[in-house]
């Protein structure tokens, strides 16, 4: 599938949910905001002050470099958890952290490493995958209201919000995209890096190389506007860089990019049409163009890792995608601020819904059901 083939799915999954929204009056003219250079102050109704819990359990394997072999039952669960501890995918788009962390059956299999360029630090061989089933549980932030259609996150990044009570809920939306945009410029590096080191196609390589010029310029974009709205841009911090296995690489790409970036270029083309902010719809407008090759590049990405991958690293991959899928749709059953549906466009909880059941049954239709 080329770009052009891409972006017109993206755009018939939103050309199927309009009627739904035209039907619903959650954004139209008399919801309309201030001008652009006069930015809203009104109080924040975002923020609960009160985290909630929620107990989980899931199956995770990882591949890790082992100095000897066999390793002990209870070596075993330390290097599970530890692992999951390290390359957790998800969580950080709403700002979860994970605590009571506990692995139980854990399993090994040997298997050989895949080749690693000269540049790469020097691996015991053989590898083991891996696994177990972790039980923990996340703490979500008080954060209620629908945030910015997350795209591309890299591993190991946590943003420090200061829970700025005192800026309107426009600045926080600003605030938070600038924030994700900073922070899929250091994805898409670690992407290059991971990608020539594992001799994937120069073509994939080169994209990604682009899209971190490109993100570059979105990140410049969102913090101009969120400081033109006195906005406190929330601080991102992200682990060094460490080479990953491939299934660790392509379980971030599967969740990151087929499901989120490609979720979050389908919004960007629906807040293009019914953002009220005109800086904000131009410059969504442009963004959005970009963020659908990001996407594109995700499935080619995704298309070139999966066959190297075991069978059960592609169960677990197809699961996490489906979850995935499932978090998206719960971020918009919150009740929404109207100011920033207005300003921004963002689509409903029915407009949400009808956008991603239409890529379920063209993008995502390829992902096995999990029951």
């Amino acid at each position: 599938m080329n770009q052009r083939q891409f972006k017109l799915i993206l755009r018939n999954a939103v050309l199927a949910a309009i009627p739904l929204s035209a039907q619903s009056g959650c954004m139209t003219a008399a919801d309309s905001v201030k001008k652009d250079d006069e930015p809203i102050k009104i109080d924040n109704p975002c923020r609960t002050g009160e985290s909630t819990r929620k107990s989980a359990t899931e199956a995770y394997s990882a591949q890790i470099d082992l100095v000897k072999e066999p390793i002990s039952a209870q070596q075993c669960i330390a290097l599970c958890q530890e692992a999951f501890q390290k390359n957790r995918i998800g969580g950080q788009t709403d700002f979860a952290k994970l605590e009571k962390i506990q692995a139980s059956d854990c399993s090994t299999k040997t298997q050989p490493f895949t080749s690693r360029p000269f540049r790469a630090p020097p691996l015991a061989e053989p590898s083991t995958l891996v696994s177990c089933q972790i039980e923990y549980t996340a703490i979500h932030s008080p954060y209620t209201c629908p945030k910015v259609v997350p795209g591309r996150m890299p591993n190991g990044i946590q943003i420090n919000d200061r829970n700025d009570t005192t800026q309107s809920s426009i600045a926080s939306y600003l605030a938070n995209m600038a924030a994700m945009e900073t922070a899929a410029i250091t994805a898409f590096e670690y992407l290059v890096r991971e990608l020539t080191a594992y001799g994937a196609p120069e073509t994939l390589i080169a994209q990604a190389q682009q899209a971190v010029d490109e993100e570059k310029r979105h990140a410049e974009m969102a913090g101009l506007l969120a400081a033109a709205h006195e906005a406190t841009v929330p601080a991102v911090q992200i682990d060094d860089f460490m080479l990953r296995s491939m299934y660790e690489i392509a379980l971030e790409n599967a969740i990151e990019g087929c499901v989120n970036e490609t979720f979050a270029a389908a919004c960007g083309i629906w807040q293009s049409e019914y953002a009220q902010m005109p800086v904000f719809k131009k410059i969504i407008g442009y963004i959005t163009d970009e963020e659908i090759s990001h996407a594109a590049l995700s499935w080619e990405i995704h298309h070139w890792l999966m066959p190297q991958l075991t069978p059960m690293q592609q169960q677990a991959i197809s699961k996490a995608q489906i979850k995935a899928v499932d978090e998206l749709m719960t971020s918009f059953r919150q009740k929404g601020d109207p100011a920033q549906q207005s300003a921004f466009g963002l689509p409903d909880e029915a407009s949400a819904s009808v956008i991603l059941s239409q890529l379920q049954q063209s993008t995502w239709r390829d992902i096995p059901s999990v029951h």
